[in-house]
């Protein structure tokens, strides 16, 4: 229903879990009203997590402004799972959607749109995923991790192709993520839903929410983004010296 109301050109991408016995019905459905969506079959590991790292990784997602993840977030473990996950979906594809987009696109600082209030603060919610956290940004030689920083909970957002980079630079695998086990906390899924959070702040952008996001002052080319790095000439020459 949602995606049917989308006023923006977008290209879907699906994966269904192997061991779902209703795989078939699935597919069938999909196709009958998205028939270009593209399917896949992966095993039930790592949750909505690793199904969407292996598209990622894959380069599913190489050349688009910017890419929105969703999935079928239940949650029965809460009385109000059902109403979170439409309110996670709403707030990502929202009746104003053209408008969000155009100024989520032109905020070279927003790098992550979660829908209002799941912008969580790590302080508060790191649960058991610290010490995994911690290892995984290790990673990238990211040798800490911060407090106060906010995470998109239950991850349903939006996101641009820098912080898919980010995620990418992670290079996770099916062997990182541990076998289903229905654990409510302190897995893989869990830990990569707070590191994308430790990954934006790092990188000095922000995980937004939709009702923060406005159209660029008047005139405002937004902040300027100036690289510097120095080489060290061990074998100097002239010809160096003089381009340098």
């Amino acid at each position: 229903r949602y995606l049917g109301g989308i006023r923006l050109d977008f290209d879907l991408f699906v994966t269904l879990g192997v061991s779902d016995p209703a795989l078939g019905s699935l597919r069938h459905l999909i196709l009958s009203d998205f028939p270009k969506a593209e399917v896949f079959d992966l095993p039930n590991r790592g949750r909505d997590i690793l199904p969407f790292v292996t598209l990622m990784n894959a380069g599913a997602f190489d050349g688009y402004d910017a890419v929105c993840k969703l999935h079928g977030k239940r949650s029965p473990h809460r009385p109000d799972g059902d109403q979170w996950r439409q309110k996670l979906v709403s707030g990502v594809l929202p009746p104003d959607l053209p408008g969000k987009m155009a100024h989520f696109l032109a905020d070279r600082d927003a790098a992550v749109w979660v829908a209002d209030g799941q912008l969580l603060d790590t302080r508060h919610w790191w649960g058991e995923n610290r010490a995994r956290c911690r290892d995984l940004l290790s990673r990238i030689e990211l040798e800490y991790v911060l407090d106060d920083c906010a995470f998109p909970a239950g991850a349903v957002y939006w996101i641009k192709p820098f912080a898919l980079g980010l995620l990418k630079s992670l290079r996770l695998g099916f062997d990182d993520f541990e076998p289903e086990l229905g654990k409510l906390d302190g897995t893989t899924a869990h830990a990569v839903e707070r590191c994308l959070g430790q990954l934006v702040a790092a990188s000095g952008m922000r995980v937004v929410e939709g009702s923060a996001l406005r159209p660029p002052s008047a005139g405002s080319d937004g902040p300027l983004f100036i690289s510097a790095f120095y080489l060290p000439q061990f074998h100097r020459t002239a010809e160096n010296d003089r381009w340098w």
